[in-house]
């Protein structure tokens, strides 16, 4: 191999590394933005919640947040995203018991985990009085939390069918 392949070959590796790094840059910040972003919010209510705030905290510049998110708007509803994927993720650990009554007693573990364990995207998305007060808002709560609500009312239907539970109010759901 000429010494001109190995220059070639070191500055494919010297650019693979450097943005390699840039990605994973971009990472971190975006989940330290989500993570003061819930904090802030659940601190501040809506109306005291700003990408000036957070830009602060975090100690990089306002814009800088916009690389992540395309305005305010956005960054709440990723929040929201985020919280209900994280809960969701807790949630399918019930998936690994073997009887309907297992699955349902790692479901409850898992509920109980992610409220000690994710304690802020808990409580935004269970204790918040009024959690983003937007109907765009409204509609992305909606979406993104039916899959685990799904998830838990399967859980319980699992406990009925066996006997576990007893079918007191037939449930009216999907």
């Amino acid at each position: 191999m000429s010494s001109l392949g190995v220059c070639e070959d070191l500055l494919q590796v010297r650019y693979i590394l450097k943005n390699i790094k840039k990605l994973s840059g971009n990472l971190n910040t975006k989940d330290t933005i989500l993570k003061v972003a819930c904090k802030k919010y659940l601190e501040l209510g809506d109306a005291g919640f700003s990408m000036r705030s957070i830009a602060k905290e975090i100690g990089i510049t306002p814009m800088a947040i916009y690389k992540h998110f395309e305005n305010k708007e956005a960054l709440q509803h990723e929040l929201l995203k985020e919280a209900f994927r994280i809960f969701s993720n807790y949630l399918y650990e019930g998936l690994k018991g073997k009887s309907a009554k297992e699955r349902f007693d790692l479901t409850a573990d898992a509920y109980f985990n992610f409220a000690v364990q994710q304690s802020a995207y808990f409580e935004l998305i269970f204790l918040s009085v009024n959690p983003m007060n937007s109907l765009k808002a409204r509609d992305v709560i909606r979406q993104e939390s039916m899959p685990s609500f799904q998830f838990l009312v399967d859980r319980v239907r699992d406990c009925i069918n066996d006997g576990y539970l007893k079918d007191a109010m037939p449930m009216k759901y999907p």
